[in-house]
């Protein structure tokens, strides 16, 4: 399939799970897998995948598969700020293989390296998504990258 695809990771998933109570920690994973539930339900989101403090999204190739997963990646960042749960990820574009077994592919790949590079709680875009006409929640925005250059590229706001 050739479409959009999301990588979002809870920032500092490890220290939950080292400082908080087993009680304290099942309420916060039961919080981020009932958001993450929501919001895309409430997208219409079919394709999505929590694998621990990893969520995969993947949609279709056009402009408004696109918003979708904008607005949806939008809501599940201010969301879980509210609730403690900083989030941090990136849409990338190109071929993807979703089953219920193994999701895998180029645009999961380019999506992973960015989502690590970066230094902040927010979500970019890989280089060459444009931000299509109507899509209100994509500002052009200098990334903070852990290493090198920093560059312009589209972010959710």
């Amino acid at each position: 399939m050739k479409g959009y695809f999301l990588i979002l990771d809870i920032l500092g998933f490890s220290q939950m799970i080292e400082n908080l109570s087993e009680d304290d920690l099942r309420l916060k994973i039961d919080k981020w897998i009932g958001i993450v539930r929501d919001i895309c339900k409430s997208h219409d989101i079919e394709n999505y995948q929590l694998i621990s403090d990893t969520l995969f999204i993947g949609v279709g190739e056009s402009d408004s598969d696109l918003i979708q997963v904008v607005n949806a990646s939008r809501d599940l960042l201010n969301t879980c700020v509210k609730e403690s749960i900083p989030l941090r990820g990136t849409i990338s574009f190109g071929e993807y293989t979703w089953s219920n077994e193994l999701v895998y592919g180029k645009a999961v790949i380019s999506a992973h390296e960015l989502e690590m590079k970066q230094n902040w709680v927010g979500i970019s875009c890989v280089e060459g998504i444009k931000i299509p006409e109507g899509c209100t929640n994509l500002i052009s925005y200098a990334l903070p990258l852990k290493k090198g250059d920093n560059r312009i590229g589209a972010s959710v706001i």
